[in-house]
């Protein structure tokens, strides 16, 4: 026996699913299978067709029809079980009504399952269970394969829960390990977590009548400390008018070091208390004329029509006549 191809096709020829198992052209395929409706009368009762070259046996199934094309020389008996064969896998692997729409969604199912029927055109020793087994393709190994890893996979899921809860275990005991300054209560120290006995040495700034309460009020806000004002400065002021400008200009220019800071005597009198016998040499003599300052500032400003300010440079000259 020798099985040239299989096919599905609709009852007005046309061809939903063909396989062909042996080498023919694609051209002789074509034309077989256009042949066949030619030949296949509605008012034939029997299920096989002869031509000079190939043998058509068929079966209708609902509106669609199963098609096995042999050569001439093929045992008819087997030709027939081999078609029941097939029409049970078309019905296995279209679930549902068998139509058209079926037959075309489940394409690739159907010839594979037309293949572990049929190898090189001739049929294979195979049942139904047989070919529901070869196409799911159920392996022991891979099986279990996949147990194994899915086993790893729950145990490595489980040991990052442990881990993640030791690590919480281990910060919450940092955190608390953690203290603040003191060891009492936090009714008598608000806010002071208890991480030690406190020692306060003598004369730190204390009442000694405080007490524990008073301790207890170290996290209250502490009153202001008075603080010395600062004293202030004398600088020179310009445009300012002094009494005495001379006087005082020489003031700074002793405090600054320019000048010596010697004692002053007036005019005609001896430094020393006592004189030789020629006379005490006379006093330093100090200048103390008037100075005038001379001060020269230009503003040069930018403006916009509406009165803003753009841009602003100042620059001054100051001189000492």
């Amino acid at each position: 026996m020798v099985c040239l191809a299989a096919a599905v096709l609709t009852k007005s020829g046309k061809v939903l699913l063909a396989r062909q198992f042996v080498e023919m052209p694609r051209m002789r395929i074509e034309n077989l299978l256009a042949t066949f409706p030619k030949l296949v009368g509605a008012d034939k009762q029997h299920n096989t067709v002869e031509t000079a070259e190939v043998r058509y046996v068929y079966q209708p199934i609902e509106n669609l029809m199963v098609l096995l094309m042999t050569n001439k020389h093929s045992n008819i008996v087997a030709d027939l079980e081999l078609l029941r064969l097939f029409a049970k896998v078309l019905t296995e692997y279209c679930p549902g009504e068998i139509e058209e729409a079926n037959v075309c969604k489940h394409a690739f199912e159907l010839v594979f399952a037309f293949d572990e029927v049929v190898a090189m055109g001739h049929k294979e020793n195979v049942t139904m269970r047989d070919i529901q087994i070869n196409i799911e393709m159920e392996s022991h190994e891979e099986k279990l394969s996949l147990m194994i890893r899915q086993s790893k996979e729950r145990e490595a899921r489980e040991k990052a829960k442990e881990k993640e809860k030791e690590i919480a275990r281990n910060k919450g005991g940092a955190l608390g390990s953690k203290g603040g300054i003191g060891s009492m209560p936090s009714s008598e120290m608000p806010g002071i977590s208890s991480a030690g006995p406190v020692t306060i040495p003598s004369g730190a700034g204390i009442d000694s009548s405080m007490g524990m309460g008073g301790m207890g009020g170290m996290g209250m806000d502490r009153p202001p400390t008075y603080q010395k004002p600062l004293a202030k400065g004398t600088g020179m002021a310009l445009g300012k008018k002094t009494m005495g400008g001379g006087a005082s200009l020489l003031q700074q220019l002793v405090d600054t070091g320019e000048v010596d800071d010697a004692p002053m005597g007036m005019p005609g009198k001896p430094a020393g208390p006592a004189g030789g016998a020629g006379g005490a040499a006379p006093a330093n003599r100090v200048m103390s004329d008037a100075i005038q300052l001379t001060v020269d500032e230009k503003v040069v400003v930018s403006m916009n029509r509406d009165g803003g300010l753009e841009s602003m440079e100042g620059k001054g000259d100051l001189t000492l006549l």
